[in-house]
């Protein structure tokens, strides 16, 4: 009988499943991600950020998690919330399937037979027998559950958790159309507003869309702090799933308002009306703008949304975590230009690190996207290959890149029959003069762009449309499309609207922003060191630095020295910093220009 009731449960969720990605109704326009369990990544970069997660940092979270009595359901620390332990298992899902391994598969499954077999029959359900204190709101700690759910049962969990998940959701969603007016505004959050949308794409059940609108609009005008963005990021969602086009043009003017103001080079920006354009940040912001950003672009398609959360992802969210895993920051308050301390994973809060971990996991969600079943976008470049399959594509993309330390892409279609599909291939915002098309603080210099385009060997005309190469046909087995890109060194500098008391300058390669780390400055403590406008900096890959990053060798001088001799200016990506030991770094370097030296 077990055993019945086992193919039962597979049989249901493998049906909800295969509503991923072809769902239809009034949403055609929207974007919908390609599910991690469809990619296999195998790039130097992110392949090797994944398992330096299944390595270095996920065991010595379970140990600690083990060692305080949490599988025998005797946890009594207070320093967790329900919502860590799902989003705990969020993380382990999707890095099981970058990574695969047997201890990493007995670990995800003990942590899911914990989920109490009542779940979807009550309201409020725990783990913990003592949550921490100022625990997120009740909606919050649910929402978590569901996107664990739908994660763990992508990864080929056996536990009917997504079927749980949405039998609790759908009740939950019943009873609140039902008696609107016994909502409470203390269990309210974002997250659940998002979360009710993702499983309405997910089934087409009205019941769970109707009831995310009602959440949206209890929640307008609240102030969520440093997670402002995820409130903006649930009206984007509600919009666009709704049609409410009012809605999203508004939505859209805020998010464009709240970049051009307070984007910081490192790609972060703030929604907060008091806040100022400062060096300063919070990654718990960061990440509730990143995902403004992501849900905006799936609704938009307005490539710079991409192009922020990538140079937040690569940038503020990567500094979070040292590049083997075994670091992180000491606080989640983290400042551009200050000294960053790094704290074993060990010693850790426990929270923090698994915020971060899952924010990192989920990331193979936002490579690829599918729309209208028959449009493919391409938002992240890496090596590796997809499954792409809607109603009317059933392919897969075999792709190479150098991405993210040098450009470059090509992919090769491997289809058994002819596909009529359109690529969308986004264009990063570095490979153009100005870093995001007229907004934000800052702009580069002008460069000689240098892209190409071939199909199947022709060269073809790039024509930015948008913020993306289209590229239409018919593809058979063994077509290949070729995007050349160079990721040379960019110089920033802020607009003539940025105030900036000594003109500065700031060096970017494809998405990375660099620093100076202190113990690599020369001539630091002399104010009047300056670097020369224009000048070309030379990179190199330093394979023992950092666990191997892409550095610069700018040249720096000193204006007061008699002869005017260019010491070395080593550089390096701002997101590997405190690797070495804490130190301060320097993002903007003060500039002369040849006409200052006549």
């Amino acid at each position: 009988m077990q055993n019945v009731k086992r193919v039962g449960w597979l049989l249901a969720i493998l049906l909800w499943c295969s509503f991923l990605g072809k769902a239809g109704g009034s949403n055609g326009n929207l974007l919908r991600p390609v599910s991690f369990e469809n990619l296999y990544i195998d790039d130097f970069y992110w392949y090797f950020q994944f398992r330096s997660q299944r390595v270095n940092t996920l065991p010595v979270v379970w140990n600690r998690l083990a060692a305080n009595g949490l599988l025998d359901g005797k946890y009594a620390n207070k320093d967790l919330e329900d919502a860590d332990l799902y989003h705990l298992l969020e993380a382990m899902s999707y890095i099981y399937v970058v990574e695969p391994d047997s201890l990493q598969r007995g670990r995800l499954d003990s942590l899911a037979a914990l989920v109490p077999k009542d779940f979807s029959d009550r309201t409020e359900v725990t783990w913990l027998k003592r949550a921490r204190k100022e625990s997120h709101p009740l909606y919050y700690q649910m929402a978590a559950f569901y996107r664990a759910a739908l994660a763990y049962t992508r990864a080929g969990g056996q536990k009917p958790l997504l079927h749980w998940a949405l039998q609790h959701a759908e009740r939950l969603s019943s009873a609140l159309l039902q008696k609107p007016d016994k909502i409470k505004e203390r269990d309210l959050h974002p997250n659940m507003v998002l979360a009710l949308g993702d499983f309405y794409l997910l089934t087409q059940n009205d019941t769970f869309l109707k009831a995310a609108v009602l959440m949206q609009k209890q929640m307008d005008g609240k102030d969520w702090g440093q997670e402002q963005g995820l409130y903006y990021a649930a009206q984007a969602w509600i919009a666009g799933l709704t049609g409410d086009r009012k809605m999203l043009e508004e939505n859209h003017a805020c998010w464009q308002e709240a970049v051009n103001r307070t984007m910081r080079i490192t790609g972060g920006f703030s929604v907060r009306p008091d806040a100022v354009p400062e060096t300063r940040f919070a990654l718990p912001e960061t990440m509730a703008n990143m995902e403004w950003c992501i849900r905006l672009y799936g609704v938009t398609q307005d490539a710079r949304c991409m192009e922020l959360f990538e140079r937040a992802m690569y940038n503020e969210l990567r500094a979070g975590i040292s590049f083997h895993g075994g670091y992180m920051a000491r606080n989640l308050e983290m400042d551009e230009q200050k000294e960053l301390v790094r704290d074993s994973i060990s010693q850790v809060p426990l929270p923090q690190a698994i915020s971060l971990i899952r924010n990192l996991a989920v990331l193979p969600d936002y490579y690829y996207a599918t729309q209208n079943d028959t449009a493919v976008y391409i938002n992240q470049y890496f090596r590796g290959e997809v499954t792409i399959k809607t109603k009317k594509l059933n392919m897969k993309l075999s792709t190479m890149s150098s991405m993210p330390w040098a450009g470059g892409f090509y992919m090769d279609i491997i289809a058994d029959t002819p596909q009529k599909c359109t690529f969308y291939l986004r264009v990063p915002s570095w490979m153009t003069d100005d870093c995001l098309e007229g907004m934000g603080r800052y702009r580069y210099l002008p460069q000689s762009k240098q892209m190409g385009l071939l199909v199947n060997g022709v060269n073809k005309p790039v024509q930015v449309e948008n913020g993306f190469i289209r590229v239409s046909g018919t593809w058979k087995k063994d077509d290949r499309i070729i995007f050349t890109f160079l990721s040379a060194v960019r110089t920033v500098v802020p607009k003539d609207s940025t105030e900036q008391p000594v003109p500065s300058l700031a060096y970017q390669r494809a998405p990375f922003v660099y620093c100076q780390e202190e113990l690599d400055s020369i001539l630091q403590k002399q104010c009047d060191c300056k670097v020369l406008l224009k000048e070309s900096a030379p990179t190199r890959f330093a394979l023992g630095l950092n666990g191997g990053v892409q550095i610069i060798e700018g040249r720096l001088y000193d204006l007061k020295s008699d002869s005017l001799q260019g010491k070395t200016l080593l550089l390096t990506p701002y997101f590997a910093r405190g690797q070495r030991g804490s130190a301060k770094t320097k993002i903007w370097f003060p500039y002369f220009t040849k006409d200052k030296l006549k």
